[in-house]
């Protein structure tokens, strides 16, 4: 299970970073946007770590 939330993390990362380089091509992405999905792409890693500290 750990392996398979490890996998999934990277390949939402991946993504996410496909949408932006996507979206920035096709309009203006603002900062505060990128801050709230770089905030919303980080709550998986605490999720992540707990799952491997209990582990």
């Amino acid at each position: 299970m750990l392996v398979a939330m490890i996998v999934a993390f990277l390949l939402h990362e991946a993504t996410a970073l496909w949408d932006v380089n996507f979206a920035t091509s096709m309009r203006t992405v603002f900062p505060v946007e990128q801050h709230v999905l770089s905030f919303l792409e980080m709550m998986l890693l605490p999720v992540l770590t707990s799952v491997a500290v209990l582990h």
